[in-house]
């Protein structure tokens, strides 16, 4: 599913995917908000990400694998 495919409501996610936006985002906080596990898919182009509150969420342990773009040396 390609991010023109969301529902509006998706709206701010698809914002974070856009290549060359929020480049210097250090810390996002998605701490108590009705996001999935395939939401994820929208941070990959977070090159300065460092952190990631993702507590009461709707995301599982399986959704780790989206996140593994975001690892760093």
């Amino acid at each position: 599913m390609w991010a023109e495919e969301f529902p509006s409501s998706h709206e701010p996610l698809k914002a974070l995917g856009q290549p060359g936006t929020f480049m210097y985002l250090e810390t996002l906080v998605f701490s108590g908000t009705p996001i999935e596990d395939f939401d994820l898919i929208f941070l990959h182009h977070l090159p300065k990400l460092s952190v990631l509150d993702l507590n009461d969420t709707g995301i599982g342990n399986e959704a780790v694998f989206l996140l593994v773009p975001l690892k760093r040396m």
